[in-house]
């Protein structure tokens, strides 16, 4: 029972990794929060232009860098060509209005609204082949509740 205890203690206390092939990028939001992002950039892109970016936000209780191993997305982005980017939200979570997670708590103030915007303009800002008329919202469970909240307030 001790031995079940502590996995089950460690499996929920695992930090998110790194994947190969992307780069982590960090800053800090105006509310003084250090936010992150792992951006996916495909090879064939590099000289590609107008290409779209495509914004991939996490469930409850997952990590950005956990997309990369179940969705797919990495094969789509190099298929289709377009910049892949997932987010990582406040204490695994989005504040997507009416639903879920710690980013959602009124003491915590989250404005993932904002966040994401910042997320988008950054990688704009650093990748001049992104056609900024085809930046797209998308997520698992939560993260669907949160795309669907950017495109209510930020579209």
């Amino acid at each position: 029972l001790v031995v079940l205890i502590a996995l089950l203690a460690r499996a929920t206390a695992q930090t998110c990794g790194n994947i190969e092939a992307t780069t982590q990028h960090n800053f800090t939001t105006p509310d003084g929060r250090g936010r992150s992002y792992v951006k996916y950039k495909p090879l064939g892109i590099a000289t590609a232009s107008n290409y779209p970016l495509v914004v991939e936000l996490h469930g409850l209780g997952a990590c950005a860098s956990d997309l990369y191993s179940y969705s797919g997305w990495t094969l789509v982005a190099d298929q289709s060509n377009f910049i892949l980017v997932t987010p990582q939200g406040v204490e695994k979570s989005w504040n997507a209005g009416r639903c879920c997670g710690q980013a959602r708590a009124a003491k915590l103030n989250v404005d993932d609204v904002s966040f994401l915007r910042m997320v988008a303009a950054d990688v704009l800002a650093a990748e001049p082949g992104v056609d900024p008329t085809r930046v797209y919202f998308a997520g698992h469970s939560t993260g669907c509740m949160m795309a669907q909240r950017m495109a209510l307030e930020a579209s």
